[in-house]
């Protein structure tokens, strides 16, 4: 079996409309790129592109899919229900018979109830994962967590302040923050939360390999579903660098320079009175105009392990869920499997693949 089928009611209130077309939904999760796919499809080529092989693209968090307004309760009904915004969209590409492609990693879970609008929306919702391995998951994360400063209730913030002050604190090394979070406590992959989240109101799932190849490039050519010209085009144009180039957004950043920073301040070699932001700046500009380098502190030989064993438990998973990347699920279920998965659920190809990546 290629995919999972559920047999799912239709809605259509209009003769004129199609409610056949297929709803391409891709919902992350976050740091497997996501923002690079967004900014990608977003580029007025890509989407003429697509419009050829009959889709459209309609954006993410930004658009119609807005995930403030998006789906919310009806004062009067009391039920939960698309914005009339989105309605719209839908009834126009279903009156042209044109299949739709929206993208934003908000949606990664969702609760039952706003899961089942969908499910009554759409005869066909094809929801696509993006999976990324765990041992290159974990400090992405990492650093979008703390490249900027958050405080609850306020926006996230540039770290302009010396620990202590105005609520700014030190930014720990990736091994604290593992100790802290990770080790020798359950962390599911994302990739398996969302699929045991939606794997009740889709008729079909894809899961895209974050380490093949362009992102977007994957995504378009395993995820869309007869996107045949836009995939073989995007190919050859991504070989020979032209006309599409991938604009990384919500990229890494190099944390060093203010853990540097923040410890010279701790062990007094910095006044208060100096600005936290200006003192990384000044360690940035000394690392470059001398090509020095910090070397980053590693997880110790337990965490390592630890991580290992749980990155491949998650790698085993995905290759016996969906075989082939690009291909929806091979079993109806996901399988019980812990950190000590069996290794001989990957083939040697495979377990070679991912240990050069590790």
């Amino acid at each position: 079996m290629n995919h999972v089928k559920i047999e799912i009611g239709s809605v259509g209130e209009n003769p004129n409309e199609r409610e056949d077309i297929v709803f391409i939904f891709h919902v992350g999760p976050p740091k497997s790129g996501t923002s690079t796919i967004q900014s990608d499809l977003s580029q007025p080529k890509i989407k003429n592109l697509l419009r050829q092989d009959n889709y459209e693209y309609i954006g993410h968090n930004k658009g119609v899919l807005s995930h403030k307004r998006l789906l919310r309760r009806n004062e009067t009904s009391g039920r939960i229900e698309f914005s009339a915004e989105f309605k719209d969209v839908i009834s126009e590409q279903r009156k042209i018979g044109r299949n739709v492609l929206g993208s934003d990693e908000r949606y990664w879970n969702l609760c039952p109830e706003k899961a089942e609008e969908w499910r009554k929306m759409f005869s066909k919702l094809h929801i696509v994962l993006t999976y990324r391995r765990t041992h290159s998951f974990l400090p992405s994360v990492w650093n979008q967590n703390f490249k900027n400063k958050r405080e609850k209730g306020n926006p996230p913030s540039s770290h302009k302040d010396w620990p202590g002050i105005n609520h700014d604190y030190r930014i720990p090394s990736f091994p604290e923050h593992f100790a802290k979070v990770y080790y020798e406590k359950p962390f599911p992959h994302l990739v398996r939360t969302s699929y045991n989240y939606w794997k009740k109101y889709a008729d079909r799932f894809t899961l895209v390999n974050f380490h093949e190849e362009d992102p977007t490039t994957n995504f378009l050519c395993k995820a869309v579903i007869g996107a045949n010209n836009t995939c073989a085009l995007m190919r050859i144009k991504k070989k020979e660098a032209q006309e599409f180039p991938s604009t990384v957004k919500n990229p890494s950043v190099n944390l060093d320079y203010d853990m540097v920073a923040v410890h010279a301040y701790e062990i007094g070699l910095v006044h208060r009175t100096h600005r936290r932001r200006a003192v990384a700046r000044a360690v940035q500009e000394h690392a470059a105009a001398t090509g020095i380098s910090f070397p980053q502190k590693c997880l110790d030989t337990r965490e390592l392990d630890h991580l290992y064993r749980r990155s491949l438990a998650d790698e085993a998973w995905a290759q016996s869920m969906f075989g082939e990347w690009g291909a929806g699920p091979s079993r109806s279920d996901a399988p019980s499997m812990s950190i000590d998965a069996d290794v001989d659920l990957l083939g040697a190809e495979e377990l070679a693949e991912f240990n050069a990546d590790w």
